[in-house]
């Protein structure tokens, strides 16, 4: 073992435990629909400290959604993930589709005027920002700032997240419409780009399993996950 590179504590202890999560959090259907448990969960996560960026934002997006749901009424039409094995190619299509598909039907259910619609927005514009910042904020490490536009190309992170944050960051709300395709968006980059790529791995063990840092263009070491030589 290399003295110099140690083991990143994480919240979980299993492999397996994470793939709980995951389905919790993406396979759901009518039958079927444990979000609100993977929640608690990521809760409970929270208080242990070592909080992947990544679930975290899973957590906060997942939340908004389970909002939207609650307040508008109308329930996602379709969930891709229900019956998905970890393949992510075709999602990696959808992600550059300029014109996706809207996953509620019938709009917004939400009168604009109302306090629920700007509650729905002010929960969706907060996770988006948080998704966007906590991915790039971590490499702003040179003498001057990068732009936000570069860092996200280095990460492979669509520019639409980066704009879209700006947008709510400094100008206005967008409308729910916007950020509810937003919210689907960002759970597609983080299932390619974090989940399957973590639980994928081959290196992982069955227990004991413990992530490394993030680092740019995978949000985690597959090759050597717990730093063993």
């Amino acid at each position: 073992m290399n003295n110099n590179k140690h083991p990143t504590a994480t919240p979980y202890k299993y492999k397996e435990e994470l793939e709980q999560l995951r389905d919790w959090f993406y396979k759901y259907n009518e039958q079927s629909d444990l979000r609100s448990r993977a929640l608690q969960k990521c809760a409970a996560y929270m208080t242990r400290g070592n909080m992947p960026h990544s679930i975290e934002a899973t957590s906060l997006l997942t939340s908004s959604r389970l909002l939207d749901e609650k307040l508008s009424g109308v329930k996602k039409a379709t969930n891709k993930y229900a019956y998905q094995d970890e393949v992510a190619s075709d999602l990696n299509v959808m992600l550059n589709e300029e014109n996706s598909v809207s996953y509620f039907q019938g709009g917004s259910q939400l009168d604009e005027s109302s306090q629920d619609y700007n509650t729905v927005q002010l929960s969706y514009t907060m996770s988006i920002i948080k998704f966007v910042n906590g991915l790039l904020d971590p490499y702003q490490k040179s003498t001057y700032a990068m732009s936000l536009n570069r860092l996200a190309e280095f990460l492979k992170l669509p520019t639409f997240f980066v704009e879209l944050r700006h947008i709510g960051t400094h100008e206005f709300l967008p409308s729910v419409e916007m950020l509810r395709e937003g919210c689907d968006r960002a759970l597609e980059w983080l299932w390619i780009n974090y989940w399957c790529v973590v639980l994928n791995s081959a290196d992982i063990p069955n227990e004991m399993y413990s992530e490394n840092n993030e680092t740019p263009g995978k949000l985690n070491d597959t090759q050597n996950p717990m730093n063993i030589d």
